[in-house]
């Protein structure tokens, strides 16, 4: 699963996470291009697996992918 905030508030995007991981073994992938260091941290204190900034590669999208999939 990768949650981006795609036009919606970072909060709401963010608020996803926990939910997301209580209710089935998705992987969260966090990537926004307007967070900050408090945003990053909530994102993981929530249960992300990675955080990116955007903008952001195809590659490096196929690299957290695969991480979190080894996870």
């Amino acid at each position: 699963m990768i949650v981006t905030n795609l036009g919606l508030p970072l909060d709401f995007s963010l608020g996803l996470i926990a939910p997301l991981r209580g209710s089935c073994s998705a992987k969260v992938i966090v990537m926004s291009g307007v967070a900050g260091q408090e945003d990053r941290d909530r994102a993981f204190k929530e249960g992300a697996v990675a955080f990116h900034q955007l903008p952001i590669s195809a590659k490096q999208i196929l690299e957290a992918v695969e991480a979190a999939a080894r996870e």
